[in-house]
């Protein structure tokens, strides 16, 4: 019962999205969000209009972040701000960059995303636990086992962690 192919801790944009496409990848996936609620933070990003990305090439990007941002070039280079708008299409999000830079849904309004991912959730079978604080990541003889949280331990050889940063506590 809780065992999993996949856990995701952190039910924001990131980790909703990692859930989302290993469930269309026929994994069963457990989401665990120390929050009431998923997408909480993501309410709050572009100033409620849901900032989601910009329209900057890969190396304009990762230079952004200074000399630290090459980081990112893996990342990027499987799924940058094209994807992302795309991924949102599939999911009838419609998105845009007015000023030519930064990239919003059509709504102005990030409830259209995190709606959207949630519905998304639902319909991909995802379990989703709220008001989960994880604890440890199990590990035995170097391998990942599963997370250990305030109340119970839920397994899975494959665990991602998607808390973000610190713009919400």
């Amino acid at each position: 019962m809780n065992k999993f192919d996949l856990i995701v801790i952190g039910a924001g944009a990131g980790g909703m999205m990692a859930a989302i496409t290993a469930s269309k990848n026929g994994k069963k996936v457990l989401i665990l969000e120390k929050l009431p609620q998923v997408g909480v933070k993501l309410k709050a990003t572009g100033g409620g209009r849901c900032n989601l990305s910009n329209t900057l090439n890969n190396e304009e990007f990762m230079q952004s972040f200074g000399k630290n941002g090459t980081f990112m070039r893996d990342a990027l280079s499987v799924f940058n701000h094209k994807n992302l708008i795309e991924f949102f299409n599939q999911l009838n999000v419609d998105v845009h960059a007015p000023d030519g830079f930064h990239i919003f849904p059509l709504t102005h309004n990030a409830n259209t995303i995190v709606q959207a991912l949630y519905k998304e959730l639902l319909k991909n079978n995802i379990q989703i636990i709220t008001k989960q604080h994880v604890k440890h990541i199990l590990i035995q003889n170097h391998i990942i086992k599963g997370v250990q949280t305030t109340d119970q331990s839920y397994y899975s050889k494959s665990v991602i962690v998607a808390t973000g940063g610190s713009g919400y506590s």
